[in-house]
């Protein structure tokens, strides 16, 4: 779901952007879900050049372990009152 957020968000590496036009049509228009967008665009895997400067600058700060915001975002969001994260 990251991958198709940072997509539709202008975050596109210059791959899906000049190779991949449609597919990012595509996603937008919710034709199809973020799980067989990233398998069929992006072949399951994801990769620094997936994202532009700027979201690869994003990716790296926010899901960064110490100093990143992701962990507490996905504990605000899915964990309340759950014994831990897992």
């Amino acid at each position: 779901m990251f991958m198709a957020w940072a997509l539709l968000s202008g975050l596109a590496g210059e791959i899906h952007v000049e190779h991949f036009p449609q597919d990012l049509l595509r996603r937008k228009s919710r034709v199809i879900t973020p799980g067989a967008f990233f398998l069929e665009s992006c072949d399951g895997t994801f990769m620094g050049d997936d994202l532009n400067e700027e979201g690869n600058a994003f990716a790296q700060a926010y899901f960064d372990f110490d100093t990143g915001s992701f962990l507490a975002d996905y504990a605000a969001t899915l964990g309340g009152g759950l014994p831990d994260s897992y």
